[in-house]
């Protein structure tokens, strides 16, 4: 554990989502010098279902894209149903099953990504 928060504190870059002074969502890359780092995300459970993950994946996939990065990966639990779904409609493809998780990962070659922009490159 000791070692996660480490990694954790040291090697990674950070999104939040604020609804003015408050921060609603999270999300956390790591390593950053990877080429294919890991993400973490939560949302508070009072924000959940209303947008705020999708938007943090969207931006998430566009600084990754920016920052030269070649790929995203994540772990969601395989009872996770809408997590999954939210992923996959986010460009995630199934790289591999455990036996209570499914790995996920995302090439930022992907179509997908060349329509995300963050917020203040939209139209």
């Amino acid at each position: 554990m000791d070692d996660w928060l480490e990694r954790l504190c040291t090697n990674r870059w950070n999104l939040i989502a604020l609804d003015g002074d408050r921060v609603i969502g999270h999300v956390a890359v790591i390593p950053a010098d990877a080429s294919a780092p890991e993400f973490l995300i939560s949302v508070h459970q009072a924000y959940q279902n209303d947008g705020v993950g999708t938007e943090l994946i969207k931006q998430l996939i566009a600084y990754a894209a920016d920052r030269d990065h070649s790929g995203l990966t994540l772990e969601v639990s395989k009872g996770n149903k809408r997590a999954s779904t939210v992923y996959q409609n986010g460009g995630f493809d199934v790289a591999k099953r455990k036996l209570s998780e499914l790995e996920m990962e995302l090439d930022l070659e992907h179509s997908l990504v060349e329509r995300l922009r963050r917020p203040a490159e939209r139209d």
